[in-house]
């Protein structure tokens, strides 16, 4: 039986606020398998343009922050503001997993590791910034100017 312009709608609105199921295939929606595939597809493009706007806006964000301009490299490591950000908010649920000290360990553990990742990411910026230098000249100049200054 087909359904009115209402109960699809709201079926549409009830699958955006949870779309874990694929509502084409909605039962007592099967006349308008295409109509809901449509959607579907629609929606699916659509979130996933956002997701791909967000990580490149987070790209651009981590490679202003850090100064690395390579972008493998920079999809690789998050800025101290998201370590610190995961920290605070693993710090707000250490009493619920006190009596699992292994999931605060972990995540402990996971945020150190992305803090050691940063770090061997700016090292590697510097050494390549020094590496492009002439050092000679470079070293000359420098030590120059802090006579002069």
């Amino acid at each position: 039986m087909a359904k009115t312009s209402e109960e699809i709608q709201a079926l549409k609105d009830s699958w955006l606020k949870d779309p874990c199921w694929d509502i084409e295939h909605t039962e007592g929606f099967e006349e308008h398998e295409a109509e809901l595939l449509e959607f579907h597809n629609q929606q699916t493009a659509v979130w996933d343009e956002k997701k791909k706007a967000r990580k490149q806006e987070r790209l651009m964000k981590v490679m202003r922050e850090t100064s690395i301009d390579d972008f493998e490299l920079a999809q690789t490591i998050s800025t101290f503001s998201e370590i610190e950000d995961q920290v605070a908010s693993q710090d707000r649920y250490i009493g619920e997993f006190s009596s699992r000290p292994e999931i605060v360990q972990a995540e402990l553990t996971q945020a150190l590791a992305r803090a050691t990742l940063l770090l061997v990411a700016q090292v590697k910026r510097v050494a390549d910034a020094l590496e492009n230098m002439d050092g000679r000249d470079s070293l000359a100049d420098s030590v120059a100017l802090y006579k002069q200054g």
